[in-house]
């Protein structure tokens, strides 16, 4: 029963390879915000609430031993379910489905676009992602640097007299 709940939401998603190839990463970039609070992709990407997303596209699903998986992923898995771009869409659409009594909280995506730009950027995190795979403009700058705006705090001029179009007074007005 359980895997009839899966190819039914595998049906439902009616996404063709094609689409899914039409995905822009830079957009699905953007969409994948929704997913940082318990997901993570790139170079220093670590485990969250979920695993991290680098290489899971192609990647066999419940594989990774430094987490706890539900009952219901651990079982299609064994079955052999693997995370290619299809399975993907369906389960970004109605991860519920896909996965019935998996520990995942999101409702999914709602448009297919969206879907397919996920798709897209999170093949271009492999197993060991780098900067020239993904897109760098909607990565987080890390905290240690200065936001592009600022400047050094030892290159800031000080002003240490008043501009010249002040007048300064020097005795007080009696």
């Amino acid at each position: 029963m359980k895997l009839f709940g899966f190819w039914g939401a595998f049906a439902s998603v009616g996404l063709a390879a094609t689409a899914i190839a039409e995905g822009d990463p830079e957009k699905g970039g953007k969409v994948f915000r929704k997913c940082k609070a318990c997901h993570a992709v790139g170079d220093d990407a670590t485990n969250k609430t979920g695993p991290l997303l680098n290489g899971i596209v192609g990647r066999p699903a419940g594989q990774r031993p430094d987490l706890k998986y539900s009952s219901s992923l651990k079982e299609l898995a064994e079955g052999g379910l693997t995370w290619d771009a299809a399975t993907l869409a369906a389960f970004l659409s109605k991860p519920k489905e896909v996965v019935p009594g998996g520990s995942m909280p999101f409702a999914g995506l709602r448009k297919k676009q969206d879907i397919a730009d996920v798709i897209a950027c999170l093949s271009g995190f492999g197993k060991t992602a780098d900067a020239t795979q993904s897109s760098s403009r909607w990565r987080p700058i890390p905290r240690s640097r200065p936001f592009p705006h600022q400047e050094p705090v030892s290159s800031r001029r000080e002003i240490t007299s008043p501009p010249s179009r002040y007048i300064t007074i020097t005795k007080p007005i009696e």
